[in-house]
Formats: structure tokens, sequence, C-alpha cells
């Protein structure tokens, strides 16, 4: 038998990781461990960085909602025109694209001494206690943003015109074009309302 003499036990890594040993906590207490980089608690690290994270994320995605809308919504409007062409091509792209792919592109890109040395390629601009003016990280956020802009607007762009598309349909729009209304009036009472979460 290939499994003789072999004992189960939870004396091996995994389960000190996850329930602890000698009185230490592990993973299910809230115990990440320790760094091997900088030997400090990974709670303590995430924690630190937590406000940049969720600060970075939500502020691009309201930039990719400010930039979509009216993107998608013309693109809506103008349905089999070359603009329409063009976003279901792209949306495509971005659709293929993974965000770890596009992230290096543009590190090489734009933070390489090779080609275009214009960004940094990581970090998150001058040390908290050297109290670092906003327009000081601006370049720090640059790449981000332009990550998550590109890897969010594939998804949104193509969401806002097939629902723009479904909304451009319906009666009570076709009755507001009977009316006269214009069409960017309508884009925005009656169609992008409906398409905003109540």
């Amino acid at each position: 038998n290939r499994n003789e003499g072999f004992v189960f036990t939870s004396d091996n890594q995994f389960h000190r990781w996850l329930l602890g040993t000698d009185g230490s906590t592990g993973i299910l207490q809230g115990n990440l461990g320790t760094s091997l980089r900088t030997r400090r608690p990974v709670i303590e690290m995430i924690r630190e960085d937590f406000a940049w994270s969720l600060g970075l994320t939500v502020g691009s995605l309201v930039i990719a909602f400010l930039l979509c809308i009216p993107v998608g919504l013309y693109a809506a409007s103008h349905t089999g025109g070359g603009t329409d062409r063009f976003l279901n091509a792209w949306t495509l792209v971005l659709f293929s694209l993974p965000a770890y792919l596009l992230a290096t592109l543009l590190q090489l890109t734009f933070a390489n001494p090779d080609f275009f040395d214009w960004l940094p390629a990581t970090g998150a601009g001058p040390s908290r206690t050297d109290h670092p003016l906003f327009f000081q990280r601006i370049p720090y956020l640059v790449l981000p943003v332009i990550c998550y802009l590109i890897a969010a607007s594939g998804y949104l762009l193509r969401s806002i015109r097939d629902a723009g598309v479904r909304e451009l349909a319906t009666d009570h729009v076709r009755t507001a074009l009977a009316k006269g209304q214009t069409l960017s009036r309508i884009k925005l009472y009656h169609v992008l309302r409906p398409m905003l979460p109540s």
C-alpha cells in the first residue's frame, strides 16, 4: 500500500496559516501574517493603503461614467452609423484585453526609459510624512486611472448603448419625438432617467 505509514495531522504549514499555532492566531481570526519584504503585519499595510485604493477606484469609475454615458447615448441614437460600428469593435477589443496585460503595456510604453519615460511606473507619490500636495501625486495617478478607465469602459459603453437602444424604441420616446422635442432633451429626460437606478 503506497499510503501505508501516512498519518494525517494538522501540524503542517497550511493549517498553521489557517488556524495559527503556539498562541498566535491564524487567518480565520484575521491574522494575515507578516510581510516577508517589510517584516510588518500584512493587515496594517492593507489598512494604510485601503483608503488610497478605494479613492482611486471610485474616482476612476466616476470619470468612466461621465465619459461613457454621452458616448454610449450618441451611439444608441445613431445605430448602424460609423460611431456605433467603431464602438462595437472597440468594446470587443476591450472585453478581450485582460487588465493585467493592459497595465503592463501602459508601463512598458509610458514609464520606460527606452520609449516614453513620462510617468512613474509604481508608487503613490511622496510619503505621507512629507505632507505632499495633491498635484504632487497626479503623475502617480495617471497610469492607474487610464488602466481603470479602459478596463471599465468596455462593459459600460456596451451596456449604456444597448440600454439606450431599448429606451429609444419605447412608445413614450416616439411620442416625445412626435411632439417635436429635441433629441438631446429626449436622451436626457426620457432615455437616461429610466436607465439610472431608482
